[in-house]
């Protein structure tokens, strides 16, 4: 029989070096393993962990030699860190168009406004009267607007 005794180390005293298998232990989830890239604790399949949520780490027990063959990690590692990568990519992708979004829809202040803006929906708080469609340089523009949002994309014609 083969005994290995397990080192935990506290996040808070020290972070495993980047791209190195652990373990992670974490109050909720118990004892899992996991990589830390750039300060940040992974666990094996790729979700990055909130800060605090795991709370020590140790290094991987070696296993009885006879009857494993420990290959490279390496490979597994850029694996999951292509994974985690192309996951940021999607998540930053979907967090850019919702504010995107939110930020078309955001009334901007009347100084906000310039004339590479072009046309743009104007209204007036609290919102009293339907809105005008122009710019402040029109010789209509009324000059009581104090917001405006751009103006809502045409839908597209049928051919």
């Amino acid at each position: 029989m083969t005994t290995e005794t397990i080192t935990w180390i506290a996040v808070a005293d020290r972070l495993p070096d980047d791209d190195r298998n652990v373990l992670q232990a974490a109050p909720v989830a118990m004892v899992w393993p996991g990589y830390c890239v750039n300060g940040v604790l992974y666990s094996a399949d790729g979700c990055a962990y909130a800060a605090g949520e795991v709370t020590h780490w140790a290094e991987m027990p070696k296993g009885p030699e006879s009857q494993c063959q420990r290959k490279d990690p390496e490979p597994e590692i850029a694996f999951l860190r292509r994974v985690a990568d192309a996951r940021q990519q999607i998540i930053d992708g979907m967090i850019a168009e919702r504010c995107a979004k939110q930020d078309a829809e955001m009334p901007r202040p009347l100084a906000d406004w310039h004339e590479d803006d072009g046309a743009v929906v104007w209204w007036r708080f609290l919102v009293d009267e339907p809105a005008w469609i122009g710019t402040p340089l029109d010789d209509d523009w009324p000059g009581y607007h104090t917001h405006w949002t751009p103006h809502p994309k045409l839908p597209e014609r049928e051919r």
